[in-house]
């Protein structure tokens, strides 16, 4: 009964996201700067779910939603680098302390909402030999034959 109900529920809360319609909720989410407020000023403060429904529809992928929540999620990230350089600003002594998590905050979440643009870059070493290098380093090693090791130069 329970399941019935909350698709029910869901269904009714999905319903009131498709009547405010992607860009309100889009624009709210970019002013706001999440999503839980952004559902909260439009009264759906218990409709999480559906709005990921919302954005995760078969059909989405047809109109592009989801391609476009993420690229309103990377000018959120945008937005936040921005805040970031005018927290320095307003720095005093008494709010050094807070002010340097906020900058934590928008920094965790500019990096993670645009990896692109501010993501920390990461570094693939491989090595790669030429077969000449690779023989050599084999002719280096002693060869192990189950009865007994032989060294570079003894024949068997």
């Amino acid at each position: 009964m329970k399941d019935a109900l909350d698709g029910t529920v869901r269904h009714k809360q999905r319903a009131k996201i498709e009547a405010i319609g992607e860009v309100e909720l889009f624009s709210t989410y970019l002013e706001l700067g999440g999503v839980v407020k952004m559902l909260a000023k439009h009264n759906l403060s218990t409709a999480n779910q559906a709005f990921y429904d919302f954005l995760h529809e078969e059909y989405a992928e047809d109109t592009g939603r989801w391609q476009r929540w993420l690229k309103t999620r990377k000018i959120r990230g945008d937005m936040e680098a921005d805040a970031i350089v005018n927290l320095a600003q307003d720095v005093t002594p008494a709010n050094q302390s807070a002010k340097r998590t906020e900058f934590q905050i928008r920094a965790w979440v500019a990096e993670n909402f645009n990896r692109q643009l501010y993501g920390k870059q990461q570094q693939v070493n491989v090595a790669i030999g030429t077969p000449e290098e690779w023989l050599k380093a084999l002719n280096d090693k002693e060869i192990v034959v189950p009865s007994r090791v032989l060294k570079k130069g003894e024949d068997e």
